[in-house]
């Protein structure tokens, strides 16, 4: 199980799953979180818990007008005393909101300590050992009967998982299924009477809600370490990246504060009503621009997947042991233009070798001028194009894209890649196309597909 370094968000940061497996010597690298259990509830026939209660806010009530301040004319002793009475009521007032405040935190806290004892059962810790060491992660109980799930990252390459419940018991798992593109994995143990997580609806959670995670951040030593903060953005679309830039999936997810670290993978993000809405999945790190320490620089940016479409993944995963009979709810492919491209110039030459393409000089040119390529345009030129691709009807090796969008083209990574990354397979785009045949510029509407 890898550390996955090679995942990028689009600034160029890196996105890390926050439950890659350790090695023997190194820190633990997997974990996090769970639920709470309605009693009845069968996860499996998905049905949208009750709406998401929030979390009253207890404000400080309105001062209230005290009159005039201005002083008196006909007496200096008359305007000390009414000042003195303001300042005494206003310290009344004052000691009076801090002990409101103080026995509204204490109600909040807790709420919210009641909430976190009922649903410490239903978060598990996960062990993994590959050929390359072991790890930890988390995960969330299912089913009364031992369904439980993490994320796929967790369990990858795993040779042995061990689950470890909160009770003390702990159990082997076998996996029943998995989707690496939706970064989910299914999990089985042997016996009935487990908690169940009570689902929550992840389309009902608002900015700002308060939400918590329970996790095994820094090995099993800390499993069960309780972290709280906010839903800073309830549906985001996150763009994974390779390592060369390309873009390898989107995926909808729940941005939080929450802390979250190597180890939480796998686990629950839950609202203050003990319903889950999302399973942790990893967080952004990285420098921030300008960093002069080139270490991380980035807090409070995690992601959890969307419990909905977790769910849906879920159950098909429950059902056929896989999940690609849906339409994933949760991460899309790449949209893919159809082509494979290099940048030329007009009035350079270019040596052409299978389908690469090197700058070269004129007196190849005249010495070889059938395998040297004089391009008329400045562009993207088409080398090749995927069969059964909308672009393989309309366009033709030799071509060269001049224009994407409107947009002038020359570097396929720096100019074509962010237009097309920035739409969904089943878009269609415009290029402005010089035609190597009749040697005329013309426009094209192309559909794009999805790399899967």
């Amino acid at each position: 199980m890898e550390e996955n370094e090679n995942k990028m968000n689009e600034t160029g940061e890196h996105v890390d799953p926050v439950g890659v497996p350790q090695t023997e010597n190194g820190p633990a690298d997997r974990g996090v979180t769970g639920a709470q259990n309605d009693g009845a509830q069968n996860p499996w026939v998905f049905r949208a818990a009750a709406q998401t209660q929030e979390v009253p806010v207890f404000a400080a009530p309105a001062p209230s007008a005290v009159g005039p301040t201005v002083a008196s004319r006909k007496s200096k002793h008359r305007h000390g005393g009414v000042t003195a009475w303001l300042i005494i009521l206003s310290v009344i007032v004052f000691f009076l909101f801090c002990g409101f405040v103080s026995v509204s935190n204490q109600v909040s806290d807790g709420g919210a300590s009641d909430m976190l004892a009922d649903v410490m059962d239903s978060c598990v810790s996960i062990s993994v050992r590959t050929a390359d060491g072991r790890g930890t992660g988390s995960g969330v109980v299912l089913s009364s009967d031992g369904y439980i799930c993490t994320n796929y990252h967790v369990i990858e390459n795993a040779e042995e998982i061990t689950i470890y419940f909160f009770n003390g018991q702990s159990k082997q798992a076998e996996v029943i299924g998995y989707s690496e593109a939706d970064d989910l994995a299914l999990l089985k143990v042997d016996g009935r009477g487990y908690q169940a997580a009570k689902i929550g609806k992840s389309s009902a959670c608002r900015f700002g809600e308060r939400v918590y995670a329970i996790g095994t951040p820094a090995g099993l030593d800390y499993a069960w370490t309780v972290t709280q903060g906010i839903v800073s953005y309830p549906d985001r679309e996150m763009k994974i990246y390779a390592s060369d830039g390309s873009l390898q999936k989107k995926m909808h997810v729940i941005q939080t504060d929450t802390q979250v670290n190597p180890g939480n993978s796998g686990g629950a993000l839950f609202n203050a009503d003990g319903e889950v809405i999302g399973i942790v999945s990893m967080k952004l790190s990285g420098s921030a621009s300008g960093s002069a320490s080139g270490k991380s620089s980035y807090e409070g940016l995690g992601f959890a997947i969307q419990i909905e479409g977790a769910m849906e993944v879920l159950n098909a995963i429950k059902k056929d042991g896989n999940a690609n009979g849906i339409t994933s709810p949760v991460s899309s492919g790449r949209p893919v233009l159809g082509i494979t491209g290099v940048s030329v110039e007009a009035g350079k030459y270019y040596l052409t070798v299978g389908n690469a393409i090197r700058e070269t000089t004129a007196d190849v040119y005249e010495q070889n001028p059938e395998q040297v390529l004089a391009p008329q345009a400045t562009g993207i030129y088409i080398s090749s194009v995927n069969a059964g691709s909308d672009a393989a009807e309309k366009l033709h090796i030799g071509d060269i894209i001049t224009k994407v969008d409107g947009i002038s083209v020359k570097d396929v990574r720096q100019d074509v890649w962010p237009i097309i990354n920035a739409k969904s397979g089943g878009d269609s785009v415009r290029l402005e196309v010089y035609c190597s045949e009749s040697g005329k510029t013309e426009s094209v509407e192309i559909i794009l597909g999805i790399q899967e």
